[in-house]
């Protein structure tokens, strides 16, 4: 069982302070033999050797691996896993979302089985490993009807280098475009159309146990340049007509825009990061730097850690984030609504930030 503790505070004008306490994870096991067990609870229905973004898993595209501070939730589930030489197959019924409240919760945005309702949803899963190589599929349904099919590969090199490549089919739970015409009109898709995503990454590890690793994203779910443009425009047309007659026309775009703000904004990306040890492995640290090849938006992270003790582990984070960087990279808790509400002053932003967080509580029991 793991329980998970939260609390935060943001300069907002609603919800400023937010705390929460859950159980990430909590399940039990049946080791039915030495090649098959049950898991039954919330668990972590993760796999793939990704880490900027994870292609092959239709639950966590988003899984906040990018900020070391979050983590995912896990999902109320029974699976079931059988062993059989190289191979091995893993079953799995979805009982239940799991937690979604919080930031946390938002992990699930980049879902790519057409829903954050996860309710009734069936997975399917062969891996096969042998020596350096590692392959994979994946299958899932969601109860409404949306599918997703996925794979996954991961080769290893004697000199210390890793390859590995993961792809995804599905749809995202909703898309967002502006809509035609020199309006505030933005158009909606619930779910969105089924589109591909792929990546490609590579890590070198020297003697020195010093990892360096390079991932590029292709996203099918992000928008075109001139897509991005358009709702650019639409974010533009917003903020200079706060104010006058159409201001409340106005705010109802501006909140639509941060409810359904997507995942990635475009679909080039790039991520590389650093990350080794010191004092006998008691001192972890990590560089990341993230860049949108589309609009050329970038974001530098550092990251500390010290094991005091067993139990006992100090963390810093830092990020520096480029002056665009809201058109892409950022977080999906830190981005939320900036792409539509950039033009717009401040302190209203920061209430459809705190407006959107409290929407996103609600959210997944949309479609039950």
């Amino acid at each position: 069982m793991r329980v998970r503790g939260v609390n935060e505070h943001c300069d907002c004008a609603v919800d400023g302070v937010h705390g929460e306490v859950y159980a990430s994870q909590a399940y039990v096991k049946w080791q039915i033999d030495d090649k098959s067990s049950i898991i039954a609870g919330r668990q972590l229905l993760a796999w793939g050797p990704a880490i900027y973004r994870l292609p092959s898993n239709p639950f966590y595209f988003d899984a906040g691996r990018t900020n070391l501070f979050r983590e995912s939730s896990g999902l109320d589930a029974i699976q079931y896993a059988t062993y059989r030489g190289d191979w091995s197959l893993f079953a799995a019924q979805v009982l239940d979302s799991g937690y979604v409240g919080g930031r946390e919760g938002e992990n699930f945005n980049g879902s790519q089985i057409g829903s954050t309702e996860f309710r009734r949803s069936t997975l399917l899963r062969a891996q096969y490993q042998h020596a350096a190589t590692t392959l994979g599929t994946v299958v899932a349904r969601q109860h409404h009807g949306s599918g997703f099919v996925g794979g996954y590969g991961a080769w290893s090199f004697e000199d210390g280098w890793l390859l590995w490549s993961e792809v995804g089919w599905g749809r995202r739970p909703w898309s967002l475009k502006a809509g035609p015409g020199n309006d505030l009109a933005l158009v909606v898709e619930r779910p969105s159309r089924p589109m591909a995503t792929a990546l490609l990454g590579a890590s070198y590890t020297n003697d020195k146990a010093q990892t360096f690793q390079a991932e590029y994203l292709y996203d099918g779910h992000g928008l075109s340049h001139d897509e991005s443009d358009a709702l650019a425009a639409v974010g533009s047309r917003v903020g200079s007509l706060l104010g006058g007659p159409r201001t409340g026309q106005a705010l109802n775009t501006l909140f639509e825009g941060a409810r359904y703000a997507p995942v990635s904004t475009n679909r080039h990306y790039l991520a590389f990061s650093w990350q080794g040890t010191a004092q006998r492995e008691r001192l972890l640290g990590r560089v990341t730097w993230h860049g949108n090849l589309v609009d050329a938006s970038h974001r530098t992270s550092f990251y500390v850690e010290y094991a005091f003790s067993r139990r006992v582990s100090g963390l810093l984070s830092l990020v520096s984030r480029h002056r665009s960087d809201v058109v892409g990279c950022a977080q999906p808790s830190e981005r939320s609504a900036r792409r539509i509400a950039q033009p717009i002053p401040s302190c209203i932003g920061k209430r459809c930030n705190a407006a959107m967080r409290f929407d996103g509580q609600r959210r997944p029991t949309d479609d039950r």
